[in-house]
């Protein structure tokens, strides 16, 4: 099997919420658009993974980590399918289906999270270590209400713009690894 990996990194304004908010949305879309194109329609893997990590100390700075499992010969293939529905999005925006998906989901987990002590660990922690307001909190539901097609065209092209770095590993000796070992 082949791995296909692609990076976009750079920094950014970690206490603009909705920035944060922003990154995260195109992220669970393009997981979305992913399953739709690179799983379903050209069947070329099991899943496609979309991580983005927003981090504020020691500078602020986001990744965004997009990989997954192929066959090597479609690698290039859906390498490319994985870069045109960036492209898309940067263009025109996200679908506005998959973007209200993408708010009835956060929505959903929101409810379902606060009745968990993880949630709240993690609240009070980005509270004491990331200084983020308390109202992120009490304001989270506005925050995903203000979710457009047209901010996250805009936050699109800025955090998918500029570094990306993107790996490819190969298995060694391909023609060894696919014959018929039972000759």
């Amino acid at each position: 099997k082949a791995t296909v990996t692609i990076n976009f990194s750079g920094t950014y304004d970690f206490d603009d919420i909705m920035s944060r908010m922003e990154l995260s949305a195109l992220c669970d879309i393009l997981s979305v658009r992913y399953t739709e194109s690179i799983r379903e329609e050209q069947g070329g893997t099991y899943g496609v993974a979309v991580y983005p990590m927003q981090v504020h100390y020691p500078y602020e700075n986001y990744r965004v980590q997009i990989f997954f499992d192929c066959d090597p010969a479609n690698a290039e293939k859906l390498k490319t399918i994985a870069y045109e529905e960036i492209e898309k999005i940067k263009r025109q925006g996200p679908l506005l289906k998959d973007l209200n998906g993408v708010k009835e989901n956060l929505l959903k987990t929101y409810d379902e999270k606060q009745i968990q002590n993880g949630y709240w660990l993690g609240l009070l922690k980005s509270i004491d270590m990331d200084h983020t307001e308390v109202s992120y909190h009490s304001k989270y539901q506005d925050y995903v209400g203000k979710l457009t097609v047209e901010g996250l065209k805009t936050a699109a092209n800025e955090f998918f713009g500029g570094n990306v770095a993107e790996v490819v590993l190969m298995p060694a000796n391909m023609e060894d690894n696919t014959a018929n070992p039972v000759k």
